[in-house]
C-alpha cells in the first residue's frame, strides 16, 4: 500500500439471517487505525456482489434485491479501481 493511492477493498455481507448483523457506523466513517473509510452501505435489502479482474481493471456490481417485495436492482452500486502495476518511487519501502 502506497500513502499517496488508495488501496480498494471489499466487504460484502448481503443475504443470511437479517438480525445476526447490522452495519454500525454511516457512509462515509473512516477506521482511526487504518484510514479505511465505508464507502456505502446497504441496510435495506438483500443483494450479492459480482465482481470481474482483468489486466488492467478489478471492477464490480451490486445487484440489491428487496426484502419484502422481491423487486431486483441491477448495478445498485459499481465500482472500479486499476489493477495494473504500481511502482515504488526510488528508495521507497512498502511494510506488509
Amino acid at each position: 500500500m502506497l500513502a499517496d493511492q488508495p488501496t480498494g477493498f471489499l466487504r460484502a455481507g448481503h443475504g443470511g439471517y437479517h438480525n445476526l448483523h447490522h452495519i454500525n457506523v454511516a457512509d462515509g466513517t473512516a477506521r482511526a487505525d487504518t484510514g479505511a473509510t465505508l464507502i456505502a452501505s446497504e441496510r435495506k435489502r438483500y443483494g450479492y456482489v459480482t465482481v470481474s479482474v482483468d489486466h488492467k481493471k478489478i471492477s464490480g456490481s451490486m445487484t440489491a434485491v428487496g426484502k419484502e417485495d422481491g423487486n431486483v436492482e441491477a448495478d445498485a452500486d459499481t465500482f472500479e479501481y486499476s489493477s495494473e502495476a504500481l511502482f515504488l518511487p526510488d528508495g521507497e519501502v512498502v511494510s506488509l
